[in-house]
């Protein structure tokens, strides 16, 4: 193809492209890694799928169906309730990470949560990750819980939940450590050629509630 000033080399810019989609697959498979390998409760791993995929009952999300829904964050109410606004804008989850060591997650500014938790997995060790994965998931679940239960809002109380979860998880890997080793033998594999598999799993928690989650993966192994 002939342009003003010279040729455009059509094969080279394809080729640029194509780097650019493989890097960006690349960045989603580490931190898709980061968060099914993650030594953490399995409903907090679906959580956070949840999470980067802008997929949470945010205000903001809420009123796309209902639009008599107030999109502001119902603690501060200063800016709207997005995912990212919810785990890392709120001045509130700020004095979270303040009071958990971690006062950095709250400082840089970001478009998307997910651009967020692609930032923090480069910037911290396994031990934050973990910290941070059980931070996120505490936070929306007082959240919720002061919203439609008994309305506590003391950054304490999501520390102490942090603590409980990781204290329940270290439970699980030593008391459960044969049942572990057992599922751990089941591995994934990979579908035949173009055709899709769906995983899908379920937790039920007393004081807690369920939850659940669905993946669907090509012969490539990646996240459709």
């Amino acid at each position: 193809m002939e342009v003003a000033g010279g040729r455009w080399d059509e094969e080279k810019t394809t080729d640029e492209i194509d780097i650019a989609g493989s890097s960006d697959i690349a960045k989603d498979k580490l931190l898709w890694n980061r968060i099914w390998n993650a030594p953490v409760l399995p409903h907090i791993k679906v959580f956070f799928w949840q999470l980067c995929n802008d997929a949470l009952a945010t205000r903001k999300n809420l009123s796309k169906r209902v639009e008599s829904i107030d999109e502001m964050c119902p603690r501060c109410c200063y800016e709207v309730e997005t995912c990212l606004y919810v785990v890392q804008g709120c001045g509130w989850v700020k004095g979270v990470w303040k009071g958990l060591g971690l006062r950095m997650m709250g400082t840089a500014r970001f478009e998307r949560v997910k651009e967020w938790v692609e930032w923090v997995v480069t910037v911290v060790g396994e031990s934050e990750w973990v910290e941070i994965m059980t931070g996120c998931w505490a936070v929306w679940e007082r959240m919720n819980k002061a919203l439609f239960d008994d309305g506590e809002w003391r950054v304490e109380k999501v520390a102490e939940r942090v603590r409980e979860l990781l204290w329940e998880m270290r439970e699980v890997n030593t008391e459960g450590r044969d049942e572990i080793e057992v599922m751990d033998e089941i591995r994934w594999s990979r579908p035949r050629r173009g055709v899709k598999k769906i995983n899908v799993d379920a937790g039920i928690k007393s004081g807690i509630g369920s939850s659940w989650g669905a993946v669907c993966r090509g012969e490539d192994g990646m996240m459709e």
